[in-house]
């Protein structure tokens, strides 16, 4: 796919003119002036002096009526030029959403014609990878029946099912990640959907109120295109090792590229007749039932300017890779917001609302949020953070990561040999410009080869990942003394149109979100344990879910847990010795009182 040394094959996409009348292009021509019109053709006869032959004779005209019609026919020919310019700017306007891809080969030849709707043929092949066995851990819990690919790195235990693809999967699998391998995020228990019964509804404020079956939808008019998912704690363990978050330990996996099908939001919303006046947000609510929405489903909401953009390719998908959703991908359809947080993308589709509110769902105020660095979940709650507008996760940010080296590899260090440097870049919407790599921490940097990437939309927008790849000279890595070892690091970073580039440091946030620092991996000087020569071994900055600590962040964390221990033990000792000191000095103090109260009976004559 991407690792592939032949250049991709191109796609161009273009806008294709809706079914409204056309205009013909040919420009009018001023009318042309009569044959009779002979300047110098002055005779005049009177009536009854003229015969039937007279009458079939070009009539005379004199120059001030010519001069008149001369102006008549410019005023025409003007008018009607300006009718056409009109029409063509109505026409150019009322262009369709559809859009059509055209695949050429290296050479720039055209292997498909353009259609009404865009084609199903990509620049990049579709694997599908197929699992119908259920896992043994999910037996016994309510996702019971749903096949998961054992690959999946799962992040919060048996249920609800969270899970990732390890880096070098996603390397493997390339441009368009296969469904089966697709990273997961499910609040609850995934619902058990009938295609036939499922129903979407659009309501709040439209003049129509549309209630359609699934067939019905599928036969309305849509459009395709590659699509990156990413959750916005993705690489959220990197922030969990500086201190705990909120949320669970994500890698650099939690984002996955893939083919969506579905009918353009704004086409619906069209149809309904929303109020243009008053609608402000356009709410989604899936059939999930979740214990922290009362029962109610996963809902949030997107700002009607984004619905209503043709530029977004906002769809209600309903196919994916080719294939109907499966189950933990939102079954049977789901909202799809192209260059936002996966959190605006609902699963379970059933209610779509246009409204001059925002959504009060729980997971649309206590998800998908960025709070000030270091404000504590108490100080948020607090201070109503939370629910503060400015807070919200829409776009994402610039974001890069290294899939090789992998971790845990080790290359020889042998001269003239050289290692393959690769991995993924993503925004949310703007194009990746370059990505630069960098074998000194960032002190020199170099510039990385685009091998896979999408060519904008027809406004300019990309949703998909774009892959690199920089073959680096292993002599890059040898150099100064072995002291120089202890803290070296292969960086990258990604700048997108915008000029918006990654900052070197993580940002903490009490929600571990938006983390798009330079992606670090450590390498270190060793002998190799086969050959015994000088080797390099690469580290990754963390592992993926719980208990996976073989990171250098997570070993840093775990040299500074050790030294918390013995911290604690010795302080734990310190109040061991001050306890048995202070029971000494009670025992000493109830002694003494004793003895005193012993000698002063005695001496009243009450002891016995």
């Amino acid at each position: 796919m991407g690792a592939s040394s032949s250049r991709p094959a191109r796609v161009h996409v273009f806008n294709v003119p809706s079914s409204s009348p056309s205009v013909s292009p040919t420009t009018p021509r001023p009318p042309r002036r009569p044959a009779a019109f002979k300047l110098g053709h002055t005779r005049q006869a009177s009536p009854q002096s003229i015969n039937s032959s007279e009458l079939d004779r070009p009539q005379p005209v004199d120059s001030s009526e010519l001069d008149r019609l001369d102006a008549v026919a410019h005023d025409a020919f003007a008018k009607a030029r300006h009718e056409l310019e009109l029409a063509e700017a109505a026409q150019e306007k009322a262009k369709s959403l559809r859009r059509v891809v055209v695949v050429h080969d290296a050479g720039g030849n055209r292997l498909s014609s353009p259609e009404r709707k865009r084609s199903s043929k990509l620049p990049y092949e579709i694997k599908q990878v197929k699992n119908d066995t259920i896992n043994d851990r999910d037996k016994g819990t309510p996702d019971a029946w749903i096949p998961r690919h054992p690959e999946l790195v799962r992040l919060t235990g048996r249920h609800p099912f969270n899970a990732e693809p390890p880096l070098d999967v996603s390397e493997m699998c390339g441009f368009i990640t296969p469904t089966a391998l697709h990273y997961v995020r499910n609040h609850g228990a995934v619902p058990k959907l009938d295609w036939d019964s499922h129903r979407l509804s659009i309501g709040g404020l439209v003049a129509n109120k549309l209630t359609m079956s699934m067939d019905e939808l599928v036969q309305r008019e849509s459009i395709k295109f590659s699509m990156m998912m990413v959750c916005s704690g993705n690489r959220r363990k990197e922030h969990n090792v500086i201190k705990n978050t909120a949320g669970f330990h994500y890698g650099a996996g939690a984002a996955c590229n893939t083919v969506w099908k579905g009918v353009p939001l704004r086409a619906l919303l069209i149809e309904a007749g929303f109020n243009d006046a008053e609608a402000k947000f356009v709410h989604f609510e899936g059939c999930d039932s979740l214990p922290k929405c009362s029962g109610k489903g996963y809902a949030t909401a997107i700002p009607i300017a984004t619905a209503m953009d043709p530029a977004h390719d906002v769809i209600i998908a309903y196919e994916q890779n080719g294939e109907r959703l499966m189950p933990d991908h939102g079954f049977p359809i789901r909202a799809l917001v192209p260059g936002h947080t996966a959190g605006r993308s609902v699963k379970f589709l059933t209610t779509i609302t246009v409204s001059d509110k925002d959504s009060d769902n729980y997971y649309h105020y206590y998800d998908n949020r960025v709070l000030p660095t270091l404000m504590e979940a108490e100080e948020a709650e607090a201070g109503r953070w939370y629910h503060n507008p400015s807070n919200i996760i829409y776009e994402l940010n610039v974001q890069s990561v290294l899939t090789s080296p992998m971790h845990m590899q080790i290359e020889d260090i042998v001269g003239g040999k050289t290692i393959k440097v690769k991995g993924f870049a993503y925004n949310g919407g703007e194009p990746i410009k370059l990505v630069e790599v960098s074998a000194d921490n960032g002190k020199t940097w170099e510039m990385a080869n685009l091998t896979a990437e999408e060519v904008p939309n027809a406004y300019g927008k990309c949703w998909s990942w774009v892959w690199f790849e920089l073959n680096m000279p292993i002599d890059k890595l040898w150099c100064g003394s072995t002291d120089d070892w202890k803290e070296k690091f292969l960086v990258c970073r990604a700048w997108d149109t915008m000029n918006q580039r990654q900052p070197e440091q993580p940002a903490w946030n009490i929600m571990g979100m938006m983390n798009n620092s330079w992606f670090k991996i450590k390498y270190e000087l060793m002998c190799h344990p086969d050959t015994g020569l000088p080797a390099v071994k690469f580290l990754h900055p963390t592992m993926p879910g719980p208990g996976n600590l073989g990171g250098w962040k997570e070993e840093r964390m775990g040299e500074a847990s050790a030294k918390a221990l013995r911290r604690a033990a010795n302080t734990m000792v310190f109040l061991g010795r001050l306890r048995r000191k202070s029971k000494e000095a009670r025992r000493s103090r109830e002694a003494i009182a004793n003895s005193s109260a012993y000698e002063i009976g005695k001496s009243l004559g009450m002891s016995g």
